[in-house]
């Protein structure tokens, strides 16, 4: 990995409508920064750029116990209690 690869996510929109994050890859980043715990991506989302954090290693988490950002809330789906993760929608990495 190297800053300027792109990062790959699924399901951070409902393309097809259905309400269920059946959609597969829908949005993909740019990755800024690689830090040993997470990486830093930047991409377009509700109509602005935005620096958001990505662990593929902890989906689930957002903090950390020191508060650091681990990963990003991106997308709430109907019938989950939580916000999915940047983490949760990652789906991978290419090379432009």
């Amino acid at each position: 990995l190297r800053p300027g690869d792109l990062v790959f996510f699924r399901d951070t929109n409902d393309l097809n409508g259905n309400g269920k994050p059946d959609d597969g890859v829908t949005w993909v980043a740019v990755l800024e920064q690689i830090h040993q715990d997470r990486l830093i991506v930047i991409g377009q989302r509700a109509g602005r750029v935005r620096r958001m954090a990505v662990s593929s290693q902890r989906p689930h988490v957002t903090r950390d116990p020191s508060g650091k950002v681990v990963n990003t809330r991106i997308v709430k789906w109907p019938n989950e209690s939580q916000a999915w993760t940047t983490g949760r929608c990652f789906a991978g990495f290419g090379r432009p």
